[in-house]
């Protein structure tokens, strides 16, 4: 009888100090100033560019998917080649892979930074994250835009 108490008294501790930890994990969906559930901007975002998909955002470059999870929009793009004729085409040019990956990024911050839908998703906290993928599936390059300070 006692050792089931001592059970029992440990058991209702153990809850009780699980939920004070939860109680001090912030909530990635309204952990912003404004207390405003970006998790529903993440699925208002999946829902404006779901339908439009695929989308040809450039001579090479498609928008193939959007997904989401909690603060965090993803979407996967296309490239219209492969890493040889990227990497042929740099060389023939003078520049690096490291020189496009930056310009990459700028490109696709300033797409996620000017555009009022994700701006503001971002800066209450939510992150969106580009996957880029050559024609033959090889993965090239991850862009996560959690930030749009000076734009």
């Amino acid at each position: 009888m006692k050792n089931s108490l001592a059970i029992t008294l440990v058991f209702i501790l153990s809850l009780l100090l699980v939920e004070e930890c939860k109680s001090e994990i912030p909530d990635v969906c309204v952990n912003n100033l404004i207390n405003y559930n970006i998790c529903d901007s993440a699925k208002e975002i999946q829902n404006e560019f779901a339908p439009q998909l695929p989308q040809q955002l450039s001579e090479n470059l498609f928008l193939r998917s959007v997904a989401r999870g909690d603060n965090k929009v993803l979407l996967n793009a296309l490239l219209l080649y492969e890493r040889s004729y990227l990497e042929q085409e740099l060389l023939s040019y003078g520049r690096s892979m490291d020189s496009i990956e930056k310009q990459m990024k700028n490109m696709t911050e300033n797409m996620m930074c000017t555009m009022q839908l994700t701006s503001d998703f971002i800066y209450l906290g939510g992150s969106v994250i580009f996957n880029y993928h050559f024609n033959n599936g090889e993965h090239y390059l991850t862009i996560e835009i959690d930030n749009c300070d000076g734009y």
